[in-house]
């Protein structure tokens, strides 16, 4: 390879980081000995990730061996031009690289099959259990409440086709997070000595989360859970316009928005093999045609439009218990056509365990009757019954909390489940704005909610 190549190629990772010019000669070498070791090597965007992956750990060794890490990582100033979620997780790694010198950092993706019933009994937490008494919806606590005296009744009647669940039983997933990154921050922090404090003298310590922000034009903040291998990324507020409202005739289309979101996640290496094509959210949709239909508003609305990336497991989409679709949550600001936060991406890494499916369809169908449907004090009747039409169903998974033995806080299930999409009429609309009811098809999850109606 020309030396004018190198240079180019140079050039490109000054880009990434402009403080890296300092070392000029010596990173020259390093990119000639790496194009040796690697003669048939694309060189393409994400080679220059990997080299400039490579370059960081080996600018380590160029530091003056004296140094404090107080100054060789606090001190020096990194440039992040091309604001990457990855070029992100790259940083941390290097930290965890420089702090322990070496070792690999890994978040083992994939899916783990432990025994079945593997995550014990499966008791709901309370806002999973009320959903079923008619609480838990948008807005509120997730408590169950009574309906106003002379309230509607709507009665879920199912009109769909015969179906049957044939298998006994199928997996669970909960995610599983490699808490390695916080380990290796933990092991090495207390060696970290401040002018106004000392680490050292602090126990047990544990790194939950880094915030890095950018600081140029529309700069973002990232917020890396280190413990739960997730990451949400924001506008930096110092650097971006005042939001304004836009004019309702002023908003481009759906195809449009999606394309500027689908453009940046592209660009940052996002990994979104487990989600499905991203779409305008729901609710940005049903209060837009809430302002067109008020003639007296201004028209106008903000500038912000969700963009939702369903999550996927075995090919099917994930649900919680309201309905709504689980997944990353991109927002586009359509006056700069920029993407100004992105929230909810999380390492696909899941234990997956089997567990005892209900076959009755009647059971099935008694709970879609009665999900979200009020419950009355006694003695208390609607003023009117309305039907309420469910067509044939589709699999999907349901998000549950789940409450376990020694645990304080619930944890966060993916559980088989039926989709029953609700008939519009225009009669009954979307009663309480909701589009599907959904079913756990897990025996234990079922019988409780049976037991709760």
């Amino acid at each position: 390879m020309s030396k004018k190549q190198i240079k180019n190629i140079l050039e490109d990772i000054y880009k990434i980081d402009k403080s890296l010019k300092t070392y000029g000669s010596q990173l020259e070498k390093i990119v000639v000995e790496i194009l040796e070791a690697k003669p048939e090597v694309s060189v393409d965007k994400k080679f220059k990730q990997e080299l400039y992956r490579e370059i960081m750990v080996r600018i380590s060794e160029l530091e003056p061996k004296k140094k404090s890490i107080r100054q060789g990582i606090f001190s020096r100033k990194f440039s992040y031009a091309f604001a990457s979620v990855l070029a992100i997780v790259v940083v941390v790694v290097v930290a965890v690289i420089f702090f322990t010198g070496g070792e690999k950092v890994s978040f083992n993706l994939g899916i783990n099959d432990i025994n079945d019933s593997g995550f014990g009994p499966l008791v709901l937490s309370d806002s999973s259990s009320s959903e079923a008494k008619g609480g838990g919806g948008p807005g509120t606590s997730g408590s169950a409440y009574l309906p106003a005296p002379g309230y509607t009744e709507f009665k879920y009647v199912y009109i769909g086709e015969d179906f049957s669940i044939d298998e006994d039983t199928a997996g669970i997933y909960k995610r599983k997070v490699n808490d390695s990154v916080s380990r290796a921050f933990s092991q090495k922090i207390s060696d970290l000595k401040f002018d106004f404090v000392n680490f050292s003298k602090f126990k047990d310590l544990s790194v939950d989360y880094i915030t890095i922000s950018e600081d140029r034009s529309f700069g973002y903040s990232i917020n890396l859970d280190l413990k739960d291998a997730s990451l949400g990324l924001y506008k930096n507020w110092e650097k971006w316009p005042k939001e304004e409202n836009v004019k309702i005739s002023d908003i481009p289309s759906n195809e449009k928005i999606i394309a500027i979101a689908d453009a940046f996640i592209e660009e940052h290496d996002i990994d979104m093999s487990a989600y499905g094509k991203g779409e305008v959210s729901a609710d940005w949709n049903a209060m837009l045609e809430q302002v067109r239909s008020d003639k007296q508003s201004e028209q106008v609305v903000g500038q912000g439009i969700r963009i939702m990336y369903q999550l996927l497991l075995d090919n099917v989409g994930v649900y919680d218990e309201w309905g709504n679709k689980v997944g990353i949550s991109a927002e586009v600001d359509i006056i700069n056509n920029k993407v100004s936060n992105l929230s909810n991406v999380i390492a696909q890494s899941y234990d997956r365990s089997n567990y005892v499916l209900e076959t009755n369809v009647d059971r099935i169908l008694e709970i879609a009757g009665k999900t979200g449907a009020l419950k009355s004090a006694p003695g208390q009747k609607p003023a009117k019954t309305v039907e309420v039409h469910l067509d044939t169903p589709e699999k999907v998974f349901l998000q549950v909390l789940i409450y376990n033995v020694g645990r304080t806080e619930p944890e966060k299930l993916y559980v088989p489940a039926l989709n029953f999409p609700v008939v519009k009429s225009e009669k009954t609309g979307f009663p309480d704005g909701r589009k599907r009811i959904i079913v756990p098809l897990v025996k234990e999850i079922l019988d409780q909610k049976i037991i709760n109606n």
